[in-house]
């Protein structure tokens, strides 16, 4: 009765030191997965947020160099743009200059061309203006060309008879301007020669060698004019206002003047070779 009693207490005991026993483990190995599991979660969320990091790092780093580049390369497009526009700036000034310089050319070899035949059509009325004072000059007038220069011709006058200059023999000098006949030939004399009309350097004042010329004239009406005014003086136009005031209150001591002034500049003197 007793032992039957006792075996029933002891499983009893045993059961429950049993059950006690694993209770304990179990909570034991929870709280240990517990710590392993917690753990092992901290270490995963380090590593994370240091690898977030380093890929940030990496991205920002990244962008930066694509703006750096991106923004490198829009400076140096820039650049080639603007030697783009400078070099076509250049060849656009290159062309207008080669054109300027080919439009004055053509221009200059038109003028030549205009000059040239103005030339030619001044040295054809020059030439036959020769031709008609070789065959039938002015009495006591004689000109022709200055070596080979038909635009330069030398003159020589003899003094008209019954004037104060007469027994000199007077040299002038002619130069046809470009213009002519347009333009009057340029007579000075070349001999000194006591004249209100005539001045110390031999320049000559007469109508028809300033306002009253006209291409009709010729070098010989010119020369036989010349020759009248020296035996007509016009005192009213002088160049030399001395001589005309003597010529009008003292002809004789006037008179008396050139004749001196003629022997002593105008006689014995070779005259130059016309061609």
């Amino acid at each position: 009765m007793v032992a039957n009693e006792v075996q029933p207490a002891l499983f009893k005991n045993m059961t429950e030191r049993k059950l006690s026993a694993k209770s304990r483990s179990n909570d034991f190995s929870g709280k240990r997965k517990h710590s392993h599991s917690s753990d092992a979660t901290y270490v995963s969320d380090d590593e994370t947020k240091g690898e977030t990091r380093e890929i940030s790092d990496i991205k920002t780093k990244r962008i930066v160099d694509l703006t750096e580049s991106a923004e490198s390369d829009a400076e140096e497009r820039k650049r080639r743009r603007k030697r783009k526009r400078e070099k076509k700036k250049k060849k656009k000034a290159k062309e207008k200059r080669k054109k300027a310089k080919k439009k004055h050319a053509r221009k200059e070899m038109k003028w030549d061309r205009k000059k040239s035949n103005s030339m030619c059509s001044v040295a054809k009325r020059v030439h036959k203006e020769l031709i008609e004072i070789s065959t039938s000059p002015p009495p006591n007038v004689s000109a022709g060309p200055i070596d080979d220069d038909i635009f330069s011709w030398h003159s020589t006058m003899i003094g008209p008879e019954g004037s104060p200059y007469e027994g000199g023999t007077f040299f002038l000098e002619i130069h046809f301007p470009k213009e002519y006949p347009f333009k009057p030939p340029k007579v000075t004399f070349k001999t000194r020669i006591y004249h209100c009309n005539v001045s110390s350097a031999g320049a000559i004042c007469l109508d028809i060698l300033k306002d009253e010329w006209s291409p009709a004239l010729t070098i010989s009406k010119v020369l036989l004019s010349i020759q009248s005014l020296l035996t007509d003086p016009n005192p009213r136009d002088p160049l030399e206002q001395r001589i005309a005031n003597e010529y009008l209150r003292d002809r004789k001591n006037h008179d008396l003047r050139a004749k001196e002034w003629t022997r002593r500049f105008a006689c014995g003197r070779p005259a130059p070779v016309a061609s």
